[in-house]
């Protein structure tokens, strides 16, 4: 579905989709908050929400998609504190994570301790933080 102009908020019946594995919605000009429904795509293991207007801060549920091995949120207005981020996956020890972007948002803080469980980390890309 990537390039597809939603241009509006995340659509809530994309999160019944409990046995979904790859989730691209990048460049979609998607608006609002990630809802809390997507924990309920528990066999997600690539999530990419780039290149949109996503904003806010990342729900709590986001540390139920153990499965996850691609992370891709660059380039939205998504907030918050980066260690929030990684608090939120110590739920599952999310270990399998390979690929994470969070580059060109508004996040804020400092790196945790939390980032050296992340031990499958291939590429990572960090935001500036002002």
């Amino acid at each position: 579905m990537s390039g597809n102009p939603f241009n509006s908020t995340f659509p809530p019946w994309m999160c019944g989709f409990k046995h979904l594995e790859y989730l691209d919605l990048s460049s979609t000009d998607l608006k609002g908050n990630i809802p809390s429904a997507i924990g309920n795509l528990s066999s997600l293991n690539t999530l990419r929400l780039s290149n949109s207007h996503l904003e806010g801060k990342l729900p709590n549920s986001l540390g139920s998609l153990c499965k996850l091995r691609e992370l891709i949120l660059y380039n939205n207005t998504l907030s918050g504190a980066v260690s929030e981020i990684f608090r939120r996956f110590r739920r599952c020890n999310i270990v399998a994570l390979k690929k994470l972007d969070l580059s060109y948002n508004q996040l804020s803080g400092q790196l945790t301790d939390s980032l050296g469980k992340l031990s499958s980390l291939q590429k990572f890309y960090f935001p500036t933080i002002g």
